[in-house]
């Protein structure tokens, strides 16, 4: 029976590589549910104080613990794109779906809260503005934002720098895009879920948004690559 041996070893290279790929699908979606809370938790804080820097300086704080956690944000792997094979971009539509599942979590635990009301009330302000913009613009506040969140994760990658001075290299771009109203999808998710106001407008929002998200960070890799090849 000489054969057994090939067919055993054929159908385990067959299984291996949908496994492998199966796998980088489910860990994309599981460690993008835990992002997609941080980003709430973020968000929750925005909302909960009238002094918008105190609150751009508070939403930086789950892209912090992402980044120390090393959960699964789309908006923070997007622009890392370069240089991963092609199935990585089935990854990032996991990771989403994910940051989706973490939005739709953490709204849903703080909509019984005694503090659910307040921040539904004034989520609710937010996702009417975000719904009665004009899509152009929502793809490109969403690519300054995208521009800024790769600035903030490219920066936290530099290992020379203390614990202390990464976090200040988070929150600045953070703070920027907080405050110079761009659009963050993840957020916008927690904000629509929080309003209870996630219909196919808003979803159609959400796409909008992460398609300028998307551009931003791209743009802004793609450069960086073209410099380093002019650079040789």
């Amino acid at each position: 029976y000489p054969e057994a041996p090939e067919r055993e070893g054929s159908i385990r290279d067959m299984i291996t590589p949908a496994y492998i790929r199966f796998n980088r699908l489910v860990t994309a979606f599981i460690g993008g549910i835990p992002a997609g809370i941080c980003v709430s938790v973020g968000g929750a804080a925005y909302l909960s104080t009238d002094n918008r820097y105190i609150g751009a300086l508070l939403f930086s704080v789950g892209l912090l613990a992402i980044i120390t956690y090393k959960f699964s944000l789309y908006t923070g792997k997007v622009g890392l794109s370069f240089g991963k094979d092609a199935f990585f971009i089935l990854e990032l539509a996991a990771m989403w779906v994910g940051n989706l599942a973490g939005t739709m979590l953490f709204a849903g635990l703080l909509r019984g809260t005694r503090v659910g009301a307040e921040i539904s009330a004034k989520a609710a302000v937010l996702a009417l503005s975000k719904t009665s913009a004009p899509l152009p613009e929502l793809f490109c506040l969403g690519a300054g934002c995208g521009i800024c969140m790769y600035i903030a994760v490219t920066w936290s990658g530099e290992d020379s720098h203390p614990t202390a001075w990464n976090a200040v290299l988070v929150t600045l771009p953070v703070a920027v895009f907080s405050l110079s109203g761009y659009e963050h999808c993840i957020a916008d998710m927690f904000y629509f879920l929080a309003a209870e106001a996630l219909d196919a407008k808003a979803f159609a929002v959400l796409l909008i948004v992460t398609l300028g998200n998307t551009f931003g960070s791209l743009l802004m890799a793609g450069w960086r690559q073209i410099l380093s090849t002019l650079r040789l």
